[in-house]
């Protein structure tokens, strides 16, 4: 679903395509041993549909294939929460007003 891109050696910035119109924004930093979701984002009209499961599904997918981590920061409150832990991701720090999550390569699969 990332539709455009744009990147740097270990960094991308993504608009989320949807039937081809934009519909968020995903930024990933890679690095060797951990691939870092730093922005991901859908607009209020496409959230609760599948696209947000469906690219961290692929994400996790890589992360896998690659045999390292993929992380995150979240607030408390955010609705995403739920699915970050149903997608086995865990808290390993609060930092501020974010959690820290992880998840380790082929958690809950």
């Amino acid at each position: 679903m990332p539709g455009r891109k744009r990147r740097s050696k270990n960094t991308s910035f993504d608009i989320i395509l949807y039937h081809q119109r934009p519909v968020g924004r995903l930024y990933l930093g890679r690095r060797q041993d951990d691939i870092r979701i730093v922005d991901i984002a859908l607009l209020t009209e496409f959230r609760r549909q599948k696209i947000g499961s469906k690219i961290m599904e692929a994400l996790m997918a890589e992360a896998d294939e690659k045999n390292v981590t993929l992380s995150l920061h979240v607030e408390p409150n955010n609705p995403a929460l739920g699915l970050y832990h149903r997608l086995g991701f865990e808290k390993k720090d609060a930092t501020g007003v974010y959690f820290f999550m992880e998840r380790s390569p082929s958690a809950g699969g």
